[in-house]
């Protein structure tokens, strides 16, 4: 008995090499900047921040308020939303048109992982 021949010829499979996998890309940290300062009264002034930050009620050195009296800093905070932080100033005698500038990051405010930029300035709105 003659052998048959099949009516196609199979090649065998191919087998393709695993292809190397990219890293994911690692995220930019996000700068955290002021987006407004504004006068609640002579003693309290908010500041409203780019991404959310909370605090801790405690007064801040690195945010300075320059008014008739001279640099001042905060002696407490409050949190008022996600991004935006009340600060207590003793003197009383802020105005709109005070210079305001931070000098470092601030301690007492959390960034959750952000970037404070520093240093920032403006006047009181």
């Amino acid at each position: 008995m003659a052998q048959r021949t099949p009516f196609f010829i199979t090649a065998p499979a191919r087998r393709r090499r695993p292809r190397p996998v990219a890293p994911a890309p690692t995220p930019t940290p996000t700068l955290v900047t002021i987006v407004s300062v504004t006068l609640i009264d002579f003693h309290q002034v908010r500041f409203v921040f780019s991404e959310p930050v909370s605090c801790d009620g405690s007064g801040n050195e690195q945010i300075i308020i320059t008014n008739e009296l001279g640099p001042e800093t905060s002696v407490e905070s409050v949190q008022a939303d996600e991004n935006t932080i009340l600060f207590w100033f003793e003197s009383g005698f802020i105005v709109v048109g005070d210079a305001w500038e931070l000098i470092a990051v601030p301690s007492g405010l959390d960034f959750h992982g952000r970037t404070c930029a520093v240093p920032q300035g403006g006047v009181v709105g």
